[in-house]
């Protein structure tokens, strides 16, 4: 992940290349589009570094205010409250494309305040998740636990419960035993634990408890409760 996202019009590369030299020297993480090959695959390379960067400097040229591609890069960055934008000395901000037309742009020769305004940038606090995110993520993990749980379920209790496979076959009970630990394992990987443990202990207490049964069943004890003497 870069720190620094540079968006810019092909015409304007030796600008470009100077401003990420001068980051770089700074310590700086920087991506930028160096070879501006065409094709959807590239443009989704560029969309997704936009968006994994923590700062966005956007050059504004004569060329660039016409170019589609860095206005919408500029919109992406100021949406994220990441927009660090530049722009050319001669420019005034009635040349610059609306909305950027009424943010504070400093000159792209201004190393010093470039600089500043990057490193205000990079120590703002990440963007907390939507409470919309949180919950998308709470209930994704909710259904891999519950979707982890059953079929550990159908597994596990299969030998007692008389499951067959589609070739007619009983899963063998050693199948059984070895989901009994490893599938928690992996439910531990994907869903908190707290949460899969809550699960799981109700449903190896009933494991152990169906499984003690069938022991006792095959000893021919008799664990039924004794009758009362009249």
């Amino acid at each position: 992940m870069a720190d620094v996202f540079i968006s810019y019009a092909k015409a304007d590369r030796p600008l470009a290349l100077k401003l990420a030299a001068m980051l770089e020297a700074e310590g700086w993480k920087v991506w930028w589009d160096t070879s501006l090959a065409i094709g959807d695959d590239f443009r989704n390379e560029i969309m997704t570094e936009l968006g994994r960067a923590r700062a966005v400097v956007v050059i504004w040229t004569d060329a660039s205010i016409k170019s589609d591609w860095v206005r919408s890069e500029a919109g992406r960055a100021q949406a994220d409250r990441k927009l660090i934008p530049v722009k050319l000395e001669h420019l005034t901000y009635k040349d610059l494309p609306p909305p950027f037309d009424v943010l504070h742009t400093e000159n792209v020769t201004e190393d010093d305040k470039i600089r500043a305004a990057v490193v205000a940038q990079l120590a703002k606090p990440a963007v907390e998740p939507s409470a919309a995110a949180l919950l998308t993520k709470g209930f994704k993990y909710e259904l891999l636990t519950w979707v982890g749980i059953v079929f550990f379920a159908i597994i596990a209790f299969g030998p007692l419960l008389r499951i067959t496979t589609l070739a007619g076959d009983f899963i063998p009970i050693g199948t059984a035993i070895l989901l009994t630990w490893v599938l928690p394992l992996i439910l531990l990987l994907v869903a908190p634990a707290k949460a899969v443990s809550r699960r799981l202990l109700f449903l190896a207490i009933g494991l152990i408890l169906l499984i003690a049964l069938n022991e006792l069943s095959k000893l021919g004890l008799d664990v039924t409760a004794p009758k009362l003497q009249g």
